[in-house]
């Protein structure tokens, strides 16, 4: 980006002053106010912005400026999301632990209830601490925290379909089940 931050080659250290002022008016750039603040006339202000390219050279520096601060805020939200990801690895691991603990708890209680159920709990007690152990692990591991179940196909007994069987022939397409006690 040489020419854009300092000066251009025959530029003077005058012209290069008018620039600098001319850059750091911001949005509201003016040439007139340049020529105001440096005691010269609009018309010499003019002269040197076409000559050294303003214009160009400011859309310039914007574009670069607005590059850094797109990539600074990509090395934030980078450094956040490792953040987060280690955050979020701790509690995984302790997760992990705590599955494993409680499986080993379900283990002992329910060795001790094969001895003696009157001292060991009760089953829906253990069912309990099993299901949280497997909540815990599936949490621990990225699963979802209920395992996806697919319904049960329905079952559809129709008088007439058993009338047909009995009395004649299915009807096209109809498929017979029986049911066998």
């Amino acid at each position: 980006m040489p020419g854009r931050f300092v000066p251009m080659p025959n530029e003077t250290a005058r012209a290069f002053a008018a620039f600098r002022i001319y850059l750091d008016q911001g949005r509201d750039r003016s040439l007139q106010r340049v020529g105001d603040t440096m005691g010269i006339t609009k018309r010499q202000v003019e002269v040197w912005s076409k000559r050294f390219g303003w214009m160009e050279r400011v859309r310039g520096i914007e574009l670069a400026l607005a590059n850094l601060e797109q990539a600074a805020r990509e090395r934030l939200a980078v450094g956040k999301a490792v953040v987060w990801e280690q955050r979020h690895e701790v509690i995984r691991l302790a997760e992990w632990e705590r599955h494993k603990m409680l499986l080993t708890l379900a283990d002992l209680v329910i060795d001790r209830w094969r001895r003696n159920p009157n001292k060991a709990g009760t089953l829906e007690g253990i069912a309990r601490v099993i299901e949280l152990a497997s909540k815990l692990a599936r949490a621990a591991s990225g699963m979802a925290l209920e395992p996806l179940m697919e319904p049960a196909p329905a079952v559809h007994f129709e008088v007439n379909v058993a009338l047909d069987k009995v009395y004649g022939q299915p009807r096209p397409g109809e498929v017979v089940v029986e049911v066998k006690p």
